[in-house]
């Protein structure tokens, strides 16, 4: 049985992992859409796009 202190520390564990993947994704995405759009803006939106869409097709 697992009490209830090793499942928060669970859920920290796998929070911190899910923040740094998808901060390590956007940093990716960031340098890749660099060398073809170099509208600061319009690249962000695109990072925050492509993104979500990744995690949302990896979570599933």
């Amino acid at each position: 049985m697992i009490k209830g202190w090793m499942k928060k520390a669970c859920f920290l564990a796998s929070a911190c992992i899910g923040s740094y993947i998808g901060f390590t994704l956007g940093i990716a995405l960031d340098k890749i859409l660099s060398h073809f759009i170099k509208n600061k803006i319009l690249r962000f939106i695109l990072v925050v796009i492509l993104k979500t869409l990744i995690l949302l097709l990896i979570g599933n």
